[in-house]
């Protein structure tokens, strides 16, 4: 009726430095079968609640403890690596440019959780809920460092983040006959995440996970303390700020007609973190044949995309079609009189002295580099399959257990937000870790996937 499980381990990881490379995990699990203690019958069949609490730890991946060697390569003004060693069969080797820590220490998670599980109608509908709050300390990062120092990145750890969250998982079974079984799964989840701290060395306590900077249109993804991981900060629009003032609110414009920027990147408000995720699975089987399909849907999130950015820049977005590529005054745009107060703008963009291409290309049509960030939500067709288990008297004179035959799709549709024409949410260039988050340099479109498979099994 009631578990505990213990767990202890301890790990020795030559990937850390002699003196920190030693680091003991433990973990506990308590459980109550609680519907043992109720009437057996067929409407609630089994109940639990657990509450669990652990620590996980991690090491670090090879040479991050000093300094070492890379094969040659060399980058191009967008692209890594576009040569590299071993090259017509001649091998060459260089400094890497990321400094290891002989201070290194590994990465610790601690993690409390409490959940609860349901089942109804003999397993037919079952609920399983969590919540869970997770705390990431000495995050093991590689930062970027002064280029004078002669390295380009330094690994450190990292500080301190913190997540939590729910996840909800529903199971059901609609139908269910001697040859006839259709299943239904719903789940969703909600994870808060927040930076509780950064390393002392730090100044103003953030640093940049990645950034794009092509003058105005430079966008940087932070790690702040206080806030959540992965912020974006750029060159934002001044508008008036005094509320006393007849213009307050009001996009503010130079002699040129053109928005003012600010002088250094501001906050966006907007971070890379989706609000919510969820999705549905199903699959209906009938005599042999197994028919199944998964929904994904992730709401919110912020990310940078330069597909959008070259758009703009090439005329081909729909914001430079603005007004029919007619001249204009930017709406309700003012002009600073020097003096603390403002004049109505009076000076149209046009084609014809190139400002409707610097208000594009150099401002984000009023919007600074914010216009390049693009809502990351979308809802995916996963996959869709069609299976057929061939039946068991043609298998007996081939003495195989089971012979399956399987036709499938990936990736077959995906909705995105209102103002995400251009990309696939999931498309990055930019890495796999932290830095992945950040968006895309110009990706390939996403492709959906065809095949077939063979399953036989003795």
């Amino acid at each position: 009726m009631v578990f505990l499980n213990l767990t202890a381990r301890n790990d020795w990881s030559s990937t850390l430095p002699i003196g920190n490379n030693n680091y003991f995990y433990p973990g506990a699990t308590l459980s109550w079968n609680f519907s043992e203690m109720l009437p057996e019958n067929d409407i609630f069949t089994f109940g639990k609640v657990r509450v669990a609490y652990g620590k996980t730890g991690n090491d670090a991946s090879p040479y991050y403890t000093s300094a070492n060697f890379v094969q040659g390569y060399a980058n191009g003004y967008y692209g890594s690596d576009i040569a590299a060693f071993p090259m017509y069969g001649i091998n060459a080797f260089q400094a890497s440019s990321t400094i290891g820590s002989s201070t290194l220490r590994p990465e610790m998670t601690t993690e409390s959780e409490v959940g609860l599980n349901l089942q109804f109608f003999n397993g037919r509908l079952g609920l399983d809920a969590a919540a869970y709050d997770r705390i990431t300390s000495d995050q093991i990062f590689t930062l970027p460092v002064d280029p004078s120092t002669g390295y380009s990145y330094m690994v450190t750890n990292f500080g301190e983040v913190q997540n939590r969250g729910i996840e909800l998982l529903l199971n059901t079974t609609p139908i269910q006959t001697r040859n006839i079984r259709w299943d239904v799964d719903f789940n969703f989840a909600i994870n808060k995440n927040k930076v509780l701290s950064m390393p002392e060395s730090l100044e103003g306590g953030k640093v940049s996970i990645y950034d794009f900077s092509a003058g105005n249109d430079a966008v940087y993804m932070y790690a702040e303390e206080g806030k959540p991981m992965g912020v974006y900060y750029t060159y934002l629009p001044l508008t008036v700020t005094d509320p006393k003032s007849e213009y307050f609110g009001c996009p503010i414009v130079d002699a040129a007609g053109q928005p003012v920027l600010s002088d250094e990147v501001m906050d966006t408000g907007r971070d890379m973190n989706h609000k919510w995720t969820g999705g549905v699975s199903t699959a209906f089987s009938a005599y042999g044949f197994t028919l199944s399909a998964a929904l994904d849907v992730r709401y919110g999130g912020t990310m940078f995309s330069r597909t959008k950015n070259l758009m703009q820049f090439t005329g081909n977005g729909i914001e430079t079609t603005y007004n029919d590529r007619n001249p204009f005054i930017i709406p309700n745009s003012v002009v600073d009189n020097g003096d603390g107060t403002y004049s109505e703008n009076t000076t149209p963009i046009t084609q014809g002295d190139g400002s409707y291409q610097t208000f594009f290309n150099d401002y984000g049509w009023g919007q600074g580099g914010e216009a390049y960030l693009v809502d990351r939500s979308f809802a995916k067709l996963r996959n869709v399959s069609l299976t057929w288990n061939l039946p068991k008297k043609w298998l007996r004179p081939l003495t195989v257990e089971n012979i399956a035959i399987t036709a499938f799709g990936n990736n077959l549709f995906m909705w995105t937000a209102a103002d995400n024409f251009y990309v696939d949410p999931e498309s990055s260039t930019t890495g796999t870790d932290l830095a992945g988050g950040f968006g895309e340099l110009y990706t390939n479109p996403s492709c959906r996937v065809f095949g077939c498979n063979l399953s036989i099994k003795f």
